[in-house]
């Protein structure tokens, strides 16, 4: 749960992550009171109670930092600054690691994206893992590195963060930077369902194109023939 952080609330991540850390705790300080007693037939109960409470907020802290450990501080801070009113700190957005590099392997999504975001293929994506970021416009990942098929939409979250906190529609520059996290996520897992069935909700909400997410979620065989 820590590592792929299913809620989109950090709130809700923080108290499941914790209740589960706690839950651990108490089942290690169960064991070795276990243990302790079979190795000397005598218990120590008021003990373990006692370090099981004492090593609570421990345990808390641990766990509320290990919820939401993966999150990229520059996405958080680039939208304080924006909201705040102040020009943003970075000239560059940048790509998530991990996602394949080549561009010649996306030459089959740069229409499909362009017609998405109705616009030309050289301006719905860039040939380069920078993009000029606009000050109105957040183009950085709410995770900077993609180890799982999970983390193709987690990346991707700067959208959400965007329409929460700002109540407005995404830039197209945005849209173009998901829409490529997630063909390029597409190659990175290409036998992983999780992956179309995000990017087929992604369409869905932020582009309009239902039709097409009912394609994804059918297969990317059946777009591509379309």
């Amino acid at each position: 749960i820590a590592f792929t952080m299913p809620y989109y609330n950090t709130r809700v991540t923080r108290l499941k992550v914790v209740c589960l850390a706690i839950s651990s705790w108490g089942a290690f300080i169960a064991y070795l009171a276990a243990k302790d007693e079979q190795k000397n037939n005598i218990g120590s109960g008021s003990f373990d109670v006692m370090a099981f409470f004492v090593g609570i907020p421990v345990v808390v802290i641990l766990g509320s930092k290990l919820a939401v450990y993966r999150v990229s501080q520059r996405c958080l801070d680039h939208f304080n600054h924006i909201l705040e009113g102040n020009p943003s700190p970075w000239t560059y957005g940048v790509f998530p690691m991990y996602l394949p590099e080549n561009e010649q392997l996306f030459s089959r999504f740069d229409y499909l994206e362009a017609w998405l975001l109705e616009l030309e293929p050289d301006h719905a994506t860039s040939n380069s893992d920078s993009m000029i970021q606009p000050t109105n416009c957040v183009l950085v990942p709410y995770v900077e590195a993609i180890y799982l098929d999970t983390d193709i939409e987690l990346s991707a979250r700067f959208l959400f963060l965007w329409d929460v906190n700002l109540g407005s529609v995404p830039s197209d520059r945005m849209l173009a930077m998901a829409s490529r996290i997630f063909t390029k996520g597409i190659l990175k897992f290409s036998d992983s369902r999780e992956v179309l069935v995000q990017f087929a909700a992604f369409l869905t909400r932020y582009l309009s194109r239902s039709h097409i997410a009912i394609k994804f979620l059918c297969g990317l065989e059946g777009v591509n023939n379309n």
